[in-house]
């Protein structure tokens, strides 16, 4: 015979107390096996785990018009392709016409290696030395130090290493195999810091243009520098991008970078330590979605309707916000004030499961900065801004593992900094290098300055 239900409320609540705990070993079993299988799977860190069951087709979506290699505008040699002289049958050849096919290719690399007469003298009166310089030096070293790399191969040698993530030595062994140049991985480790002294004007630059822009995203990720654990952190927006190598995890490198008194809106994943500033902030609606999807696979009956309003909810805020310049503006309002009501719901909702309880406490700190990019035009509802600019760096980390000392960190993030903000402003970072070191200026100079003129 079935054990009939306890009539006393206390041991009703005691059986549904024991019964969700064991629901919650369960899934928490389900999910430790899975996580263990996945440890010796060999699949990438990063692998779903998972196949969506009708994935979107690839390549481009039917109508969109097609693309092509163009023909080129200039063509510096003509090679002529003849027909055999006869077919292997043993029958002449007709000749039916003559079609173009083109092939643009690399010459092979010759350097080019330039003297410099430099001439040397002085004052009468007073003594005074006075050294002559070329338009084209880079450096006005002589003696021991007068054998040097040009500007543009310590152009493409740091934005392979900065942006590329390949090593000092891969680097030289490149260099040796395809333009025949000699050159010592630390050739290229001092150059970055010559380098990244001379753009320090240009880093700043892009500073004065972070504390200026109306929205920005912030973000960190782990670095290492003489193998001990650190932070690389970036602010960024569409056309700016700046790194900083730091031991804090916390908001410090995000409020020296953009000052006290920030006047823009900030958009983050939810890090604690940004709940202290007082800028108006956007919070990220992607992180919240991911962390409802996630609960929301591992529950069942009742348990998963709360996730999926959590789901609902963010899906309609992003829906309205891509909606906004094509509905009327009280339309707008409603549908801005409908979600406001349905936030309200979620976030006094009676909730037994842990899991659930815990998705709520997020939304109630996230809750004063949700909605954001509703009341403020041009604010994007996610950081992805961010997570995409800490892309490239993150490869880098997994190919270097960081850096080996402080200074080479602060080096590497002001360059990383100069890179990524000229790729952005569709600017070439060899003509902002080439600038940079070929000015005889005493100080420091806002390269971007020069070439936007």
């Amino acid at each position: 015979m079935a054990e009939s239900e306890p009539t006393c409320p206390g041991c009703r609540e005691r059986d549904g107390i024991i019964r969700r705990l064991e629901e919650r070993v369960t899934s928490l079993e389900r999910r430790l096996e899975e996580l263990e299988r996945r440890s010796h799977r060999p699949a990438a860190p990063f692998s779903r785990g998972f196949l969506k069951p009708d994935p979107k087709p690839p390549g481009r979506k039917p109508g969109h018009e097609g693309e092509h290699r163009a023909v080129p505008t200039r063509v510096d040699r003509v090679l002529d392709a003849p027909l055999p002289p006869s077919c292997p049958c043993g029958g002449p050849i007709v000749e039916d016409g003559v079609h173009p096919q083109y092939q643009t290719d690399i010459p092979p690399v010759t350097p080019v290696t330039t003297k410099f007469d430099v001439h040397v003298g002085h004052c009468r009166g007073c003594g005074k030395r006075f050294q002559g310089r070329h338009p084209f030096q880079t450096s006005q070293a002589l003696g021991a130090a007068a054998v040097q790399f040009g500007p543009r191969v310590v152009a493409m040698g740091l934005e392979l290493h900065v942006r590329l993530g390949l090593s000092f030595r891969k680097l030289a062994d490149f260099l040796v195999r395809f333009p025949g140049l000699k050159a010592a991985p630390a050739t290229f480790a001092r150059a970055m810091r010559r380098l990244a002294r001379r753009m320090r004007g240009t880093r700043d630059e892009i500073l004065a243009a972070l504390r200026a822009s109306t929205a920005c995203h912030g973000d960190g990720t782990g670095w290492r520098v003489g193998g001990k654990p650190a932070c690389l952190h970036t602010v960024c927006t569409k056309t700016e991008a700046l790194y900083l190598v730091r031991d804090d995890w916390g908001a410090g490198p995000t409020i020296e970078v953009l000052g006290e008194d920030y006047a823009g809106v900030f958009g983050s994943d939810g890090l604690r330590a940004f709940e202290r500033l007082t800028w108006l902030r956007q919070r990220c609606l992607a992180h919240l979605l991911r962390f409802a999807r996630e609960i929301e696979a591992e529950k069942t009956r009742g348990a998963v309707h709360y996730p999926r309003a959590v789901t609902a909810l963010l899906k309609a805020a992003i829906s309205l916000g891509k909606r906004r310049e094509d509905v009327a503006e009280a339309t707008f309002l409603h549908g801005f004030r409908a979600l406001e009501t349905r936030l309200e719901k979620l976030l006094f909702a009676n909730l037994t499961d842990l899991d659930n309880a815990k998705l709520r406490g997020r939304l109630w700190r996230a809750a004063p900065h949700l909605f954001t990019f509703l009341t403020i035009p041009g604010v994007d509802p996610t950081n992805n801004e961010a997570e995409r600019t800490l892309r490239p760096a993150v490869i880098a980390r997994k190919l270097s593992a960081g850096n080996r000392t402080w200074a080479g960190a602060e080096a590497w993030a002001a360059l990383a900094s100069v890179i990524e903000t000229s790729r952005r402003r569709g600017q070439d970072f060899t003509q902002l290098v080439l600038r940079t070191l070929r000015s005889s200026a005493p100080l420091p100079q806002p390269a971007f300055a020069v070439m936007t003129r």
